[in-house]
């Protein structure tokens, strides 16, 4: 009795160690976004991060995602992870200039040079929110796989002071959880911006986040969009492939649609670092190599430790004979037994 007490104490001790190591993967249990989701189309990859289109040329994102003396980087367009069969990575890019941060906040702008072309763009919404108003999360965090996913929450405070500004409190209604690399991911009410993920007051397993707040913001954002000096084009995006390393551009498109259907998903993980604080760890520029998971391989990299189809069948078949030559081998000692049997009877 006492050796089964100390047994079912340790199960349950290292149920809850083991609960409290591991974080919850990105909007786990969250919805897969659907290729007529509006609202997903303008949901887009930004570094390691998660922004928002709300412009041709601009993108909103959480200033903590780039480091102070942040220079261009890319930003790709698409809610599924673009990969060929053969595991080579294919995305569409836009290049991006340097990020504009936006005071007492932690949203940044991120102007692009290529026109995004996407079928509409994110409007944000200034106005003051109030406690129990529901939105919907996205993000490209930790665990979200080839498709973006969003979840649904509930503001319970508006006007929180953290130290990257006033935020908005919100909780995950549903088994969705926000992680690493949600950070600039937009919280919709009505459609419409209210905020862009910050950072989670204690941990990656508890369910709430802080939004940072777009209410008061307003002068800001417009004044840093107006006074800004960039280089413009109407090229649209271009695809850009992993090889040998590196990205290396492919045949520019001018298309306006915005997911390309006709090549095959193969899952891109997202990055493996996680940061205590932040969801997300802006260390390192994510255009210099795919992200990586643990337990997943870089999509650029061949599986060298799967089989071939052949050598699969080749290994059953091997399999089947030897356990035919032991069936054999077992009638041949039985028939030996009884003729020795009748011998000896």
């Amino acid at each position: 009795m006492i050796i089964r007490k100390i047994a079912t104490l340790c199960t349950i001790g290292i149920t809850a160690l083991a609960c409290a190591i591991t974080p919850v993967q990105a909007m786990e249990g969250g919805v897969e976004v659907s290729s007529d989701d509006q609202l997903a189309q303008m949901v887009i990859r930004v570094r390691h991060c998660t922004g928002t289109a709300i412009a041709p040329h601009w993108v909103l994102t959480a200033r903590h995602c780039f480091p102070e003396n942040a220079e261009k980087s890319y930003v790709r367009l698409g809610i599924e992870r673009g990969t060929t069969g053969d595991q080579v990575a294919i995305d569409r890019f836009v290049e991006a200039d340097k990020p504009l941060f936006i005071p007492n906040s932690d949203v940044a702008l991120l102007h692009t040079i290529q026109d995004m072309k996407l079928p509409r763009y994110a409007e944000l919404d200034y106005i003051p929110i109030s406690p129990e108003t529901r939105g919907t999360g996205y993000g490209w965090g930790k665990g979200t796989g080839n498709v973006l996913k969003k979840g649904e929450l509930i503001v319970k405070t508006v006007g929180k002071s953290t130290y990257r500004g006033p935020a908005i409190e919100a909780y995950h209604t549903d088994n969705s959880n926000t992680q690493s690399g949600d950070s600039g991911g937009p919280l919709f009410v009505n459609e419409k911006v209210v905020g862009v993920a910050s950072h989670k007051p204690w941990g990656y397993t508890y369910r709430w986040v802080n939004y940072s707040q777009l209410n008061g913001l307003e002068h800001e954002i417009t004044q840093a969009k107006n006074s800004a000096t960039f280089s413009e084009t109407d090229r649209g995006p271009f695809q850009r492939r992993w090889n040998n390393d590196q990205w290396e551009d492919m045949e520019s498109t001018d298309s306006s649609e915005f997911l390309d259907n006709t090549e095959e998903k193969t899952e891109q993980p997202p990055l493996l670092e996680v940061h205590t604080e932040d969801l997300l760890d802006s260390e390192g520029e994510g255009t210099k190599k795919p992200e990586a998971d643990v337990n997943a391989h870089s999509p650029n990299l061949v599986e060298e430790k799967e089989e071939s189809p052949t050598q699969k069948t080749t290994g059953i078949v091997g399999i089947v004979m030897g356990i035919l030559a032991g069936l054999a081998g077992i009638g041949t000692l039985i028939a030996f037994l009884l003729q020795h049997m009748k011998i000896w009877g």
